[in-house]
């Protein structure tokens, strides 16, 4: 979650010159102070030992005494001792600037809220799509794969795109399809991949709910599973692609769909991905995630959005609802 500190300002003015270099990037410390005398809910928070400012409070309407803000109290009981620095600002006058004229005069913080997160969106909170944040790493070392692919789909770049487009377009029609004949609706079985019939013979897929979007609080991004329900007897998440086999970002995307994944108070035990553009005569490839994979790559993820938070990555696109 990220939370803009308070008083910075005031911490400037009684430290002018250091408040006047700082470039505060990484790490800060929360500090609670249960003997604050303004302020028993205090929790303070130090930049390489300068302390810049206080997390957010709140007070009771009625009595004017500090209650303790949700943010603050979250910090407390969860032993919460750091948090990453997301932007800062300096303020010159009434002039807020990135160009370092002034006073340190805003720090936004990326605070961990795992434990505060129900599986709704945190009120305030900036979320990626899954497959956006995936980008940022690749498990592959360069863009090889994607840039012979592109040289298979055309010659310009103009064909590139159309041939992207396409696959995109391709893949979503599947997708509707897939989920309409899985629901009883009506669907076009032209637009079913050729491997389905041999999928469901093997399988035996048995929906609960599909394309219900959820927010991940902790690695702060968003997505809908193509499938949450049963396969052969086993409650799993299922994302359906339509490349030749699935990848290693397949299995990090699906891992995050299932853990953000329940029916019934159930946690999906597996995760599969399913190629339907194999070449192989069953028509499909099928990786299975078992639910240590799952919590593996999990820990891989956030330890991704960790490292990106303490190098400031820039991320150019946040998800903004549909």
């Amino acid at each position: 979650m990220e939370i803009k500190i308070t008083g910075i300002q005031a911490a400037g003015k009684r430290n002018f010159k250091t408040f006047s270099e700082l470039r505060p990037t990484g790490v800060v410390r929360l500090i609670p102070e249960p003997d604050n005398e303004y302020d028993k809910y205090a929790v303070r928070v130090d930049y390489r030992d300068t302390q810049i400012g206080y997390l957010p409070a709140q007070k009771s309407g009625e009595t004017g005494k500090y209650i303790g803000s949700d943010i603050q109290k979250h910090v407390v009981e969860n032993n919460i001792t750091t948090a990453m620095i997301k932007e800062y600002c300096y303020v010159d006058g009434d002039d807020f600037n990135n160009e370092h004229r002034g006073l340190l005069g805003s720090v936004t913080l990326s605070v961990d809220v795992e434990d505060m997160s129900s599986g709704g969106r945190a009120f305030g909170a900036r979320h990626q799509r899954v497959t956006s944040f995936i980008s940022y790493f690749d498990p592959y070392g360069g863009g090889d794969g994607l840039i012979n692919w592109a040289f298979d789909n055309g010659n310009t770049f103009e064909e590139y795109k159309e041939a992207l487009n396409k696959t995109a377009e391709d893949g979503a029609a599947m997708h509707d399809a897939i989920e309409s004949c899985l629901k009883g609706e009506v669907y076009d079985k032209d637009l079913m991949p050729k491997g389905w019939d041999a999928f469901v013979k093997k399988y035996e897929p048995d929906l609960c709910y599909a394309e219900q979007r959820f927010f991940d609080n902790t690695l702060m991004v968003t997505g809908q599973p193509d499938f949450v329900g049963y396969i052969n007897g086993e409650l799993a998440v299922v994302d359906w692609k339509s490349s030749k086999k699935p990848s290693i970002k397949h299995a990090l995307q699906v891992s995050i769909y299932a853990k953000n994944a329940q029916w019934n108070g159930e946690e999906p035990s597996a995760a599969y991905v399913v190629a339907f553009g194999a070449e192989n005569k069953q028509g499909f490839s099928v990786t299975r995630i078992d639910k240590e994979k799952i919590e593996s790559n999990y820990i891989g993820m956030r330890l991704l959005r960790q490292c990106m938070d303490a190098c400031g990555v820039w991320i150019s696109k946040y998800w903004e609802g549909e």
